[in-house]
């Protein structure tokens, strides 16, 4: 568990984008686009944008259980076919 502490200045329990992306296994650029959509609700502080782990913790629980973890198994049929294609052993 990412243990969240007072740094550079800003309360605890803030995080800017690339340590939520971070924490959550996510791009970047996917972070962004969960901030965009509303999933996550950001705040802005002066030029920087801050989430809360309250706002990370309530995306999280609204998952459904299937995308917790999305990997080549969950898209492997009962063959062992990987998009359409044989899989390599």
């Amino acid at each position: 568990m990412l243990t969240i502490t007072r740094t550079e200045g800003r309360p605890a329990g803030l995080l800017d984008k690339r340590e939520t992306a971070a924490y959550l296994g996510v791009s970047i650029r996917q972070m962004e686009r969960l901030i965009a959509s509303g999933a996550i609700r950001a705040r802005r502080l002066g030029r920087q944008i801050r989430i809360s782990m309250p706002d990370i913790e309530r995306y999280v629980a609204g998952l459904p259980a299937a995308t917790a973890y999305v990997g080549p198994a969950h898209q492997r049929d009962r063959a062992g076919q990987y998009a359409g294609r044989a899989v390599r052993p």
